[in-house]
């Protein structure tokens, strides 16, 4: 017996003994600590443990109990939740057993607190979910990836002809009709445009090509152009001494602008959208999932109806929207864009308080020098001679009718091998390329980088091009590595091409 009172005087739980009738024997051991109730108030019945227990697990349990009372010599554990007499909930482990002695039948077993653990248990659940969430996401858009930048590379190839065309139509057209039908048709062809870069921003391989930029134009940018004209406010609060973030300003520029178009939208009366912009430091205690280091946060709120619960789990998936005009890319290429720059997109919705869309940026420690740019509105050079290497002949058509306004002289081939063969023979007869304009893909013969690389090997001082309407995740996003002087990512405009043969010229 003493052995017996030694080990319930040091159990951390509780022992008890009862009759089938609920009657205690014997309960002993941390009742008040596990429970909040003195012993005395269960062995004089104030409060029986039944009623402590959560009505969901009571329900969940009456077979397990019903066993007990029919079952001789029958054992069982069980885990519930009881509410504790200051209204905390707690997880209780319990075993139990059924003892038939010659006079009577007892229930007895032991009760232990087990809140720390299952709570623990819980959170990694959580969070295991949510990785399984994120990664369902990242299938999915990984999936969408491969036809996405399938069609956005032939829709590029043909955008490039239609908006190179229509531009020197403008140029040489009459004024009045024409001109209006010209230009309306363009920016038809730019709506394209957007799309088809919206596509390839997730599309499997689009890295992004980052330089040292300032976030503040950024965001000075975005909310000029997209809330010019609205009956939306803006309220800016940035932190003192924005660090320059290296990014590709395009693709930064176009989720800002997915996430004021919404924030616009959802105050169709209008009201405040507050941009803030401060540093942070992520370390082991925050919850964002991101390498610990030093972000740049930046946050967008509105004071609109708010995302409704049932759908906040969907908002970043491609192609889902509640906007009867809308694509269902603006919020799933937002969330590649900063994923693809090492970064983290979340939010926070209440209804009818609002949204705030929270976008973190690494901040490297590094010093990136901005590239010096040449005065892109100087005159081009004079008497070129180009080399251009497409598989579209109606690329092909559209620069020589370029070049030939500007009076260059163009060549053109189809594959690397007669691109190679073309550019020795010129230098061999001292009439040199001034430029090479070459495609990154071609199916039928040698691509971008394996002719870069044997044009490089004949002349080191080789000026080239890289263009592309898929963009490769390695070349396009590191050129220079490659040789090349520039990119000219399609679909591109006779400006585009201009400001690029300023640059390297």
């Amino acid at each position: 017996m003493d052995i017996y009172r030694s080990f319930v005087e040091n159990f951390h739980g509780i022992a008890f003994r009862r009759l089938l009738n609920d009657k205690i024997v014997l309960f002993e051991g941390m009742v008040k600590e596990i429970s909040g109730y003195d012993k005395e108030e269960f062995m004089n019945k104030k409060i029986t443990w039944k009623k402590l227990m959560h009505p969901d697990d009571l329900e969940r349990l009456s077979e397990n109990i019903h066993r007990l009372h029919v079952i001789r010599n029958y054992t069982t554990e069980r885990e519930y939740r009881i509410k504790t007499k200051n209204g905390k909930m707690k997880w209780i482990h319990e075993n139990l057993r059924r003892i038939d002695e010659k006079n009577q039948i007892y229930i007895e077993g032991t009760i232990v607190d087990i809140s720390k653990m299952k709570n623990a248990e819980l959170q990694l659940r959580e969070s295991e979910v949510k990785r399984s969430e994120e990664q369902m996401q990242k299938e999915k858009l990984e999936s969408i990836a491969l036809l996405a930048g399938g069609i956005a590379h032939d829709f590029n190839n043909i955008l490039t002809s239609v908006l190179g065309n229509l531009e020197l139509m403008q140029m040489e057209s009459l004024e009045g009709e024409t001109q209006l039908l010209l230009t309306e048709t363009l920016q038809a062809t730019h709506r394209a445009t957007n799309l088809t870069q919206q596509l390839l921003t997730f599309s499997k391989g689009k890295k992004p090509i980052k330089k040292t930029e300032s976030i503040i134009q950024i965001l000075d940018e975005a909310s000029s152009f997209v809330l010019r004209g609205s009956n939306c406010k803006t309220q800016c609060i940035f932190e003192d001494l924005i660090p320059p973030i290296n990014v590709d300003a395009n693709q930064i520029l176009q989720v800002i602008n997915n996430l004021l178009i919404n924030a616009k939208q959802a105050m169709e009366k209008g009201g405040i959208i507050t941009i803030s912009c401060s540093t942070i430091d992520i370390n082991r205690i925050d919850t964002i999932p991101l390498p610990f280091g030093k972000y740049l946060k930046i946050a967008i709120k509105d004071t609109g109806k708010g995302i409704p619960k049932e759908i906040q789990s969907k908002i970043f998936q491609p192609y889902f929207t509640t906007k009867s005009r809308g694509s269902g890319l603006g919020l799933a290429t937002s969330y590649s864009v900063i994923k693809n720059h090492n970064g983290h997109i979340n939010f926070q919705s209440t209804k009818g308080v609002g949204t705030v869309f929270n976008i973190f940026l690494p901040v490297w420690d590094e010093a990136f020098v901005i590239e010096e740019k040449r005065n892109e509105n100087s005159i081009l050079p004079e008497n070129m001679k180009v080399l251009v290497m497409d598989d579209d002949k109606a690329i092909h058509r559209m620069l020589s009718r370029i070049f030939k306004r500007y009076k260059y002289r163009m060549d053109s081939t189809y594959a690397g091998e007669e691109a190679i063969e073309l550019y020795n023979q010129a230098l061999l007869e001292n009439t040199p390329y001034d430029l090479v304009i070459m495609d990154l893909t071609i199916p039928a013969g040698l691509g971008g980088e394996a002719t870069a690389g044997e044009i490089l090997r004949i002349n080191p001082d080789a000026k080239m091009i890289v263009s592309s309407g898929y963009s490769n995740n390695e070349i396009l996003a590191n050129y220079k590595k490659y040789g090349f002087q520039a990119i000219l990512k399609k679909p591109y405009t006779v400006e585009d091409l201009r400001k690029v043969i300023n640059i390297i010229s």
